[in-house]
């Protein structure tokens, strides 16, 4: 229950990762204090026909979910296996910014580019985000503001400062690179977790060669964050195929 609830108050954040551990350590809870009379009354209820298909029925979709889960870690974990070469364009996806800058997770992707770009001093960056209702500013414009600080020519910076999600994030830099003709090769920066679906997404805008820059997870960020990425992933499965 900490593991999930705490990082929801230290960011102010309740997304569907967090509410579902919450629900599924209330769960566990429950079934830690009355799982004896619990255990009776499923016993009661497999006595009866209907009861057996019942449960039979619960127990098969604990099973599928819990097997798209597995598969949606796999993905994830093979997602950050797919580096892009050298000297392509950097583009970093947007997250939460705070009255003090951004956030750890959008912290660790900047730095990651940083890295990058000191590696390939051609190569040019799009920093992605809009401004969302809980936010002070575009994410962009403090993304560039923190490259700048950190050295990057600001000339090297284009900025998407409309985007509100992945698919808008990588559309507008689409458009941006296009614009200004920049190499269409890409190294999209993004959370390790995050890396198979903008990769996928990034496929169905049809960019050229693009391969995946993972940054890393806060540990006490990560269930939360793995869990809504699971979401997002079966989205991209069975709705925006």
């Amino acid at each position: 229950m900490a593991w999930f609830l705490i990082p929801g108050l230290l960011t102010r954040s309740f997304h569907i990762g967090t509410v579902t551990g919450i629900g599924i350590a209330l769960i566990l809870i429950v079934y830690g204090i009355w799982g004896k009379w619990i255990n009776k009354l499923f016993r009661m209820i497999w006595q009866k026909t209907a009861g057996k298909l019942l449960l039979c029925f619960i127990g098969a979709v604990a099973a599928a979910v819990l097997g798209l889960a597995v598969a949606c870690m796999i993905c994830m974990g093979n997602g950050r296996q797919s580096p892009p070469e050298e000297g392509s364009t950097v583009v970093v996806l947007g997250c939460r910014v705070y009255n003090y800058g951004p956030s750890l997770m959008l912290v660790a992707r900047l730095e990651e580019a940083y890295d990058y770009l000191q590696r390939n001093p051609d190569s040019a960056c799009i920093v992605c985000g809009g401004k969302g209702d809980n936010e002070p500013r575009e994410e962009s414009a403090v993304m560039k503001d923190y490259l700048v600080a950190m050295g990057i020519d600001p000339v090297r910076i284009y900025t998407d400062s409309t985007s509100m999600d992945t698919m808008e994030n990588l559309t507008n830099a689409a458009e941006i690179i296009r614009e200004n003709s920049l190499n269409e090769r890409c190294a999209i920066v993004t959370s390790d977790y995050h890396v198979y679906r903008a990769l996928k997404y990034a496929g169905k805008l049809g960019y050229k060669d693009a391969g995946g820059v993972p940054s890393y997870t806060l540990w006490w960020l990560f269930p939360s964050s793995y869990i809504r990425e699971m979401y997002g992933i079966m989205e991209l499965w069975f709705i925006n195929r």
